[in-house]
């Protein structure tokens, strides 16, 4: 009997025993998704299943039990864990589904799909076939996995599970280059680069330079200190401002004092530091915003840093590198140094300035890598003197038949890459960028080109490009230069006589090489030393504006304008003759008493010039309608011209009733037989004005006195 009673509890837990899948879905990168079985009895619950077959993070509330984690994947901000039974997603939670015999029950964690397309194309807009997309953890792009390929289009087209956070893509197509987008987790773009045409040498540079920038820290190049600040302006030139690679420079400085700087790994130097504010600089990125707790900028540092003798080093010595570079730094920030003696000091009778430091046998002199730096640094200063000749005709004489540079003068040394970017950008800033020695070096240059597309100095020891000399080399062969700031500008006018178009401007220029200048901003006088400039001013009264431009060595121009206002000419009695020119000094008249009518037999400073008063002008007269002719009487031309004070000129025959000397002249030009020509004005003799007043009101008084006898008189009678 007792048999009997297992076998049949055996067949009754065999009847009501079923097997159920259980899934979980995790997005990419996430976790790895699960797919396995759980053999369920009749009334457990999905919750049961899920809690065997998975590693979960819950808690219980009233309505049951609510998962927070699956295999230690917590959703990210709005994403959940969402509960799908048999492809559908459930209506009641996983506390409350019974589960049936064959279902398959899922932990799906959402959104569970992300559309994305991408579109791969040269410059001109042409799809490229067959590139190779690759989806990176943002945080580590060692983690990736392949998406797809392009279409014949360019064209790519694809569904992701993606939890919410940032991610980049790649591209590959010949080698491994480009970091083509960087979207968040709405894939909203966050920037974006332009995957570009192997062909084309300048673009595989900026292709090697962004495949080699970390997309976690923003650091550019391998461990070497200069990789970075060097590589943020190659990709600024190419056209991409990359913030992650201003992020990490920006936290990779040390505040310390006496001034934030830049270490190379054995503490803050002046080198390191100074590569990092000419990039940064370079890239638009104020310096001054970066300050210890003291508020001392890394210019502040640079500038704690200068020897005795003006230059510029490590361990307290100073050498021509450290100064070279100091100079281009602080050049950026438009502040003239004083260290350019140094570099004067340290130059050779042949014009090179070699590196010598007293005492160190592991220095080597590099005369012609240090003489290109110094002559970019004095191009930077605009230095343009004996000393850039004789360092210019030092660099133009090593020069090698293939056009490249080395660093020094031992034929045996290899061609070399950076020696011969930094030549090219000095003798393009000293005139001779459309020479045949500039272009003997771009090809040369391209020539030394390694097989992985980028740059290094040492390519016959390495394999492997490096990024400094890599952005060189993009920098230079699209005709880029260190300095890419405009000078400081600006200019005032001295104008001393407010009725005169002469002024003097007075420049206030900063590394500026040469200025001009401009009435209308379109007609420019001749390049010429920034110093005060004797000007005219473009005819006419009222505000009058001078344009002013300045440029540096590397051809950066700096604009500027200034006004001021040239007033209108005016007699002395009041009258405005509306020309530039000579002030009109009236005549001093007398009465010819010997004659019944008013003439003119005396003038004195009576001299006025024809131009001032534009008598060439056939709607102009001397007694001109609506002029004031004397301020204290208000008494005025009448409209047809004439004056109780008539101006007129005997040898012309006008007579002293007032007619103009339009009226009697055929034209201004036979009125006057030259325009300039300087005529003698008579003019109706005047009497005393209060004499006059005074005689008038008597006569007045008179009057009145004898009307008011006669009608005094009158009244009498009538009565």
């Amino acid at each position: 009997m007792r048999r009997f009673v297992i076998l049949l509890a055996l067949a009754m837990h065999v009847a009501f025993a079923f097997n159920v899948s259980v899934v979980a879905d995790f997005p990419t990168f996430l976790g790895s998704d699960v797919n396995t079985s759980f053999n369920a009895s009749s009334n457990q619950t999905a919750f049961d299943a899920f809690n065997s077959t998975l590693s979960l993070s819950y808690y219980s509330s009233g309505a049951g039990y609510n998962i927070t984690a699956v295999n230690g994947v917590a959703p990210r901000g709005n994403d959940y864990w969402a509960f799908y039974v048999n492809g559908s997603l459930s209506m009641v939670g996983v506390s409350s589904y019974i589960l049936q015999g064959n279902d398959t029950i899922e932990l799906r964690y959402m959104p569970d799909s992300t559309g994305l397309y991408v579109n791969v194309s040269y410059e001109n807009n042409s799809g490229i076939a067959n590139v190779s997309i690759i989806l990176c953890n943002f945080t580590d792009c060692r983690s990736n996995v392949s998406i797809g390929n392009t279409d014949s289009n360019g064209e790519l087209n694809v569904s992701l599970h993606l939890a919410s956070g940032r991610y980049t893509l790649k591209a590959r197509h010949y080698v491994n280059f480009t970091v083509n987008a960087t979207y968040d987790s709405n894939w909203n773009l966050i920037s974006t680069v332009r995957v570009l045409d192997k062909q084309n040498m300048t673009k595989e540079l900026m292709s090697w330079l962004l495949y080699n920038l970390n997309a976690s820290s923003g650091k550019i190049g391998g461990f070497a200190a200069w990789n970075h600040p060097f590589g943020m302006m190659g990709m600024y030139d190419a056209g991409i401002l990359a913030n992650e690679s201003i992020r990490y420079a920006n936290n990779s400085c040390v505040l310390s004092n006496p001034g934030p700087g830049w270490s190379s790994g054995w503490g803050v130097d002046i080198l390191t530091t100074s590569a990092y504010v000419l990039a940064l600089e370079h890239v638009g990125f104020n310096v001054s915003h970066i300050q210890n707790s003291s508020g001392d900028t890394p210019i502040d540092y640079i500038l704690s840093q200068q020897a005795n003798n003006t230059g510029f080093g490590f361990f307290g010595s100073t050498d021509i590198d450290s100064t070279d570079w100091v100079v281009m730094a602080l050049s950026m920030k438009n502040i003239q140094t004083n260290a350019t003696q140094f570099i004067r000091n340290s130059q050779m009778p042949n014009g090179s300035t070699p590196y010598i430091v007293p005492g160190c046998s592991l220095c080597k002199p590099k005369p012609i890598e240090f003489t290109a730096e110094s002559l970019l640094a004095f191009a930077m200063q605009n230095v343009n003197d004996s000393n850039s000749s004789r360092a210019l005709s030092y660099i133009l004489s090593v020069q090698r038949s293939n056009g490249c540079w080395s660093y020094d003068e031992n034929q045996s040394s290899p061609d070399d890459p950076r020696v011969t970017a930094f030549a090219v950008m000095a003798l393009r800033s000293y005139g001779y960028g459309n020479s045949s020695n500039v272009s003997k070096a771009l090809i040369c240059l391209k020539k030394l080109q390694m097989s992985d597309f980028g740059f290094n100095r040492n390519y016959q020891r390495e394999n492997k490009s490096n990024a400094m000399d890599t952005a060189l080399a993009l920098m230079t062969l699209t005709n880029r230069h260190f300095d890419n700031r405009a000078p400081y500008f600006s200019f005032s006018l001295k104008h001393d006589d407010a009725y005169s178009h002469s002024v003097v401007i007075v420049p206030d220029a900063k590394l500026a090489y040469k200025c001009r200048y401009s009435n209308d901003n379109s007609t420019w006088s001749s390049w010429q030393s920034p110093t005060n400039v004797s000007w005219t001013l473009s005819p006419g009264t009222g505000e009058k504006r001078v344009y002013g431009e300045c440029k540096d060595l590397a051809g950066n121009i700096a604009r500027a304008s200034a006004s001021t206002t040239v007033l209108e000419k005016k007699r002395s009695g009041g009258s405005s003759y509306g020309g530039g020119g000579y002030t009109y000094i009236p005549p001093t008249l007398f009465k010819n008493k010997s004659k019944g009518n008013e003439s003119v037999n005396k003038t004195e400073n009576a001299a006025v010039n024809v131009s001032s008063l534009n008598a060439s002008s056939e709607n102009e007269s001397y007694s001109t309608s609506n002029t004031t002719l004397n301020e204290r009487t208000g008494e005025k031309a009448t409209a047809g011209g004439q004056s109780p004070y008539s101006v007129y000129e005997g040898r012309e025959g006008l007579s002293s009733k007032g007619r103009t000397a339009k009226d009697n002249t055929s034209k201004a030009s036979k009125t006057r037989e030259a325009e300039n020509k300087p005529i003698t004005a008579m003019a109706t003799a005047r009497i005393d004005f209060h004499v006059f007043e005074l005689l008038l009101i008597l006569i007045s008084v008179v009057l009145v006195i004898l009307l008011y006898l006669f009608f005094m008189k009158n009244r009498r009678g009538f009565y």
